[in-house]
């Protein structure tokens, strides 16, 4: 059985689909959910590590949470919204580009979004067809979709863009990495960043047994975070999949 790390349900039967029916290679990479998904091979025992911020006790009842017979959904992180500050709203109608880089992202910011007739003629640009599909369905379908999905896929695609006279909205978690912050910077490009949610850990009841769990998805690295406030190490002997090579990378510093 597998065991899904991430917020989103909709992703995790997304996941099954795409890997329904498909054995990995375990030296090479594979694609799921239009990103990375990379199997790590675990090299000797991992030492439990301590985070500042503890796993709260959910009420979530993981079992509730099956995607499909052979696949468990186990949300180890949650996001909270945050309030977008008013010298954000008193300089909206000036922002040229708005960057959208999760489906939480996409999600908290059209709920605190009053009048939709804002976002007309900003140019909205998201990272990954998930996120994209996520604005569709709210009515803003992005004019630009980064297919890496990763804040290096949305650098690379806004070189491409003309961004002389651009003053971009960029809404982020609270755990953001700084590389798009800093690429903007560096490019002198005008720019108004905003904590749009907490990303916290949580520890659902009940846990998942893990005696019959034999892969662990990490979506996120805050997934790989969240798993190990909540359980201390990364098991020794279950398969570990990772989507994305940032996901990649954290989990492998867990090893």
């Amino acid at each position: 059985m597998k065991l899904y790390l991430g917020t989103d349900p909709e992703n995790c039967e997304l996941y099954t689909s795409n890997l329904k029916n498909r054995e990995f290679d375990k030296e090479g990479p594979q694609n799921c959910c239009s990103e990375r998904a990379t199997i790590v091979d675990r090299q000797g025992a991992s030492e439990s590590k301590n985070y500042e911020t503890n796993p709260t006790q959910s009420k979530i009842d993981a079992s509730s949470c099956l995607c499909m017979k052979d696949l468990v959904h186990y949300p180890i992180i949650k996001a909270i919204p945050m309030e977008i500050p008013s010298h954000i709203w008193e300089d909206f109608a000036d922002f040229t580009h708005i960057l959208i880089t999760s489906k939480n992202a996409a999600q908290i910011f059209l709920s605190q979004l009053k009048d939709k007739a804002l976002l007309k003629d900003k140019q909205i640009i998201a990272i990954g067809k998930s996120t994209a599909a996520k604005l569709a369905q709210e009515g803003f379908a992005p004019h630009l979709i980064a297919q890496d999905e990763s804040q290096e896929g949305i650098i690379e695609l806004l070189k491409t863009q003309d961004l002389h006279d651009a003053y971009i909205f960029y809404p982020r978690s609270t755990l953001a990495r700084k590389k798009l912050e800093n690429y903007m910077i560096g490019r002198g490009v005008r720019h108004q960043i905003c904590d749009l949610y907490e990303t916290v850990f949580q520890k659902p009841e009940p846990s998942p047994d893990f005696s019959k769990i034999d892969e662990i998805i990490f979506t996120s690295p805050s997934t790989v975070k969240g798993f190990i406030a909540a359980f201390g190490s990364i098991p020794s002997n279950k398969k570990l999949t990772c989507i994305g090579p940032i996901t990649e990378e954290e989990l492998r510093g867990h090893l």
